[in-house]
């Protein structure tokens, strides 16, 4: 049994106890200099892991709304131009930092493997064999019991980035990344636990991963309830149970053509039929069409059942969030310079 937890990350998960769909949503950089974009990327400290080569390689293949973001500029000698920013950082020189050659070059990357551990601990697990040690007529009630030893190992690296612009020495972002892995092993199995530089391989994609996600725009999901019990009395109410199913399908055109015609059928008094169009809004990007829907709803609800719906008022904040993020991210996308 295996599990991995990147120690930095997030992760959206809705139970479904309802029937539900997922829609993603653009979430901006944490980074908002444009010199980021044209960036070069030096040799990482400690690195025997391939953390450097793997962040290039995601960073140089990542393409957002059909265009690449990072423009990776490929200097193999970086230590005269490495050097003049420390001057600047020390406050010796307060020159523009310009090279013959690095032109193109905005800011750099630093790195540092810091650490890769692997932890072993040792424990013991009960089997049950097929040795009947109780019967009772013909039947079996209970079976002997053995325990096995075991082992565990956790594998864990953790890696420090930052990030400088060229044109002053800044440090326009660094973090340090840790990302575990743990894998274990009984004495009656037959696999093998895996080798500690593999894993430190792996874990490095992690944290590359997670690098990505914090320096650039990029994609999330998030899963959402919908509402599939209606709350008026229709001629044709086994439509609705049809459209929600479209909606998990993901014929979201297909569903919402379905719900404008029983939205009008009830006239705009059903809070069930205006939350799920909401939510097929919501999927196309037209948010405020969306936020007009789900608060509707919200007022609807409310006047009904005399309470809030916590899943109307999470689509009333989710929207106005992606609203603020989308806007600030389609502005990161569009400045190059």
């Amino acid at each position: 049994m295996r599990r991995v937890i990147l120690l930095l990350g997030t992760l959206l998960f809705l139970g479904c106890s309802h029937k539900s769909t997922n829609i993603d949503a653009l979430i901006p950089a944490k980074v908002n200099d444009p010199a980021i974009r044209n960036i070069a990327i030096a040799k990482f400290k400690n690195d025997d892991i391939s953390q450097r080569s793997q962040i290039i390689s995601k960073m140089d293949n990542l393409i957002i709304n059909g265009k690449k973001y990072f423009n990776i500029v490929d200097r193999e000698n970086l230590n005269t131009l490495l050097k003049e920013i420390k001057l600047q950082q020390s406050g010796i020189t307060q020159k523009k930092i310009e090279f013959e050659g690095f032109e193109n070059i905005r800011s750099i990357m630093l790195g540092n493997v810091l650490s890769k551990t692997t932890h072993t601990s040792y424990y013991r697990e009960k089997r049950t064999s097929n040795n009947c040690i109780q019967w009772r007529g013909k039947y079996c009630v209970k079976y002997a019991t053995y325990t096995v030893s075991c082992k565990e190992k956790s594998y864990s690296i953790t890696t420090a980035i930052k990030i400088i612009k060229v044109a002053n020495g800044s440090i326009i972002f660094a973090n340090t990344y840790t990302a575990t892995d743990r894998a274990s092993k009984c004495e009656d199995e037959s696999y093998t636990l895996p080798n500690p530089k593999e894993e430190y391989i792996n874990l490095a994609s992690y944290v590359a991963n997670q690098l990505i996600e914090d320096i650039a725009p990029h994609y999330t999901t998030f899963y959402v309830r919908l509402i599939d019990d209606l709350d008026v009395d229709l001629d044709n109410d086994k439509l609705f149970d049809v459209s929600v199913d479209l909606i998990q399908k993901k014929r979201i055109q297909k569903a919402m053509h379905f719900l404008n015609l029983l939205n009008q059928e009830a006239k705009n008094r059903s809070y069930a039929i205006l939350y799920d169009l909401g939510v097929c809004y919501e999927s196309t990007g037209d948010y405020k069409k969306a936020l007009s829907l789900y608060k509707k709803a919200e007022d609807l609800y409310i006047l009904k059942e005399a309470e809030i719906n916590e899943d109307i008022e999470d689509a009333i904040k989710r929207v106005t969030r992606n609203i603020y993020n989308r806007e600030k991210a389609l502005k990161q996308l569009n400045n190059e310079n």
